[in-house]
């Protein structure tokens, strides 16, 4: 369950360093799990176990059967990413400096989640969608060479600062 909220805290100045997108590999992992956990269910005896609890049948087999099988499965499926990413927030190689090129900004105070600027970046041959709050003086108003300061692991990049070039 905490690598599952690590990666809900931390993923925002992360990037991976493999071109392979292994972000998405947890959607189908997702989708592997809830088979799972709906036989594990249906073999613990599902209903007669919370029959006292939910006594209405739509009630167990309409609303709670379904929470008790996604909420793990989303757990499971996300809580891997969360520990690769804290993995490299605690820094196999602090202080690391890499290259990189805005392309494209949000307009300034578009909420998103709980970001007031995004924007795309390129990193050698990558394009990643950041966020730019924390990060560097808001708004970014724009586009050029930058550095990005952070930590790196051998799994991915997590960006601490961004700064301008100073030829610009």
């Amino acid at each position: 369950m905490a690598g599952f909220f690590l990666n809900i805290a931390l993923e925002e100045h992360f990037f991976f360093a493999s071109t392979i997108p292994i972000a998405s590999t947890s959607f189908w992992v997702f989708l592997a799990l809830v088979p799972c956990f709906t036989v594990l269910l249906l073999k613990a005896n599902f209903d007669k176990q919370h029959s006292d609890y939910y006594p209405t049948w739509w009630v167990r087999r309409l609303i709670m059967f379904p929470l008790f099988v996604l909420f793990p499965a989303v757990l499971v499926a996300t809580a891997p990413l969360g520990w690769l990413i804290t993995y490299t927030w605690l820094g196999e190689h602090p202080n690391t400096q890499v290259s990189a090129r805005i392309i494209t900004t949000e307009k300034y105070g578009q909420k998103t989640r709980s970001c007031d600027q995004q924007g795309e970046v390129v990193v050698g041959a990558r394009q990643i969608r950041i966020c730019f709050e924390g990060l560097i003086d808001l708004p970014v108003k724009h586009k050029g060479d930058i550095k990005l300061l952070g930590k790196q692991s051998s799994f991915g990049f997590m960006i601490e600062r961004i700064q301008y070039n100073e030829t610009e």
